[in-house]
C-alpha cells in the first residue's frame, strides 16, 4: 500500500503543469505577436526604400528628389531593418526556448498521465486484492466453523458408537440369557416328560 502512487497527488502535479504550460503558451503567443509586428515594420521599411529609390520627384512639392536625400532615407530604413532583424532574431531565440520548454512540459504531462493511469489501475488492483483477501478470510472462517462442526459430529458419532457397543453387549447378553432360558425350558419340558412317563 505504501508503494502505490497517490493518484490525487499526481492529479495536482498535472494541474500545476497545465497552468505552467498555459503561461508558456501565452508568452509564446505574445512573442509571436511582437515578432509579427516587427516583421511588418521590416516589410514597411523595405517598401519605403523601394518607393524612395523609384521616386524622381516629390509628390508633395513637385521638386526633383536628390540622390543624397534618397541615400539618407535608405540608410535610415536600412538601420531600421537591421535593428528590427536583430530584435526579430532575439524574439525567435526566445520563441525557440519557450517551444523547448513547452515540449518538455508536454512530455512531462504524458509521463504524469501515464503515472496517473498506473496509480488508478494499481488502486483498483489493490481494492480487488483486498476484497479477495477479505472473501478468503470469510471462507477460511467458514471452513474453520465447518471443521469445528465436523469434530462435534465425530464426537457425537463416537459417543453413539460407544452406546451402540454397550447396547450390542446387552443384546448379546440377552441372547445368551434367552438361549439359557430356552435351554432351561427344554430341560424342564424333558424333565416333565420324563416324570410323566
Amino acid at each position: 500500500p505504501d508503494d502505490i502512487p497517490d493518484s490525487e497527488a499526481i492529479k495536482e502535479k498535472q494541474e500545476k503543469a497545465n497552468k505552467a504550460l498555459g503561461k508558456l503558451q501565452d508568452k509564446k503567443s505574445k512573442l509571436q505577436g511582437k515578432k509579427s509586428a516587427l516583421q511588418s515594420k521590416i516589410d514597411e521599411a523595405h517598401q519605403v526604400k523601394q518607393r524612395i529609390n523609384d521616386l524622381e520627384t516629390c509628390p508633395t512639392c513637385g521638386q526633383a528628389v536628390n540622390e543624397d536625400h534618397k541615400a539618407d532615407v535608405c540608410e535610415e530604413k536600412n538601420q531600421t531593418i537591421q535593428d528590427n532583424k536583430t530584435k526579430l532574431q532575439t524574439y525567435q531565440d526566445k520563441l525557440d526556448e519557450i517551444q523547448t520548454k513547452i515540449n518538455s512540459f508536454k512530455e512531462k504531462q504524458d509521463e504524469l498521465q501515464d503515472a496517473y493511469e498506473d496509480a488508478v489501475n494499481a488502486k483498483k488492483q489493490l481494492d480487488v486484492y483486498k476484497q479477495k483477501k477479505q472473501r478468503n478470510q470469510e471462507l477460511q472462517n467458514d471452513i474453520n466453523d465447518i471443521k469445528e462442526h465436523i469434530n462435534e459430529q465425530q464426537d457425537k458419532i463416537e459417543s453413539l458408537n460407544e452406546e451402540k457397543e454397550t447396547l450390542q453387549n446387552k443384546i448379546d447378553g440377552y441372547d445368551d440369557l434367552k438361549e439359557n432360558v430356552d435351554s432351561l425350558k427344554d430341560k424342564k419340558k424333558s424333565f416333565q416328560e420324563e416324570r410323566q412317563s
